[in-house]
């Protein structure tokens, strides 16, 4: 899969994509739901929708790269195959 968004943080590249940002969502609810305390509960469930969010956006964005790479003129003639034939 696609990797965007890298970033360095103290000298370290970070890579974000869907998957690591739904990841988050999934442990944050986990902690959330060990957590006794209604408030911080409540910041924590929101702090993994806002993870959610992140997660479609970057979904978003690795499926439009797709379509663009798919539309590249490269890609377009080699799914024709040899000598132009094929669909």
């Amino acid at each position: 899969m696609e990797v965007f968004g890298g970033r360095e943080l103290r000298g370290v590249k970070m890579k974000f994509n869907s998957s690591y940002w739904y990841k988050r969502a999934t442990e944050m609810r986990s902690v959330a739901n060990e957590t006794k305390n209604l408030q911080s509960k409540q910041t924590m469930l929101g702090i993994a929708h806002d993870y959610d969010l992140l997660g479609c956006q970057f979904e978003y964005r690795e499926k439009c790269a797709l379509r663009d790479v798919i539309r590249t003129e490269a890609f377009v003639h080699s799914a024709k195959g040899p000598e132009g034939t094929g669909p």
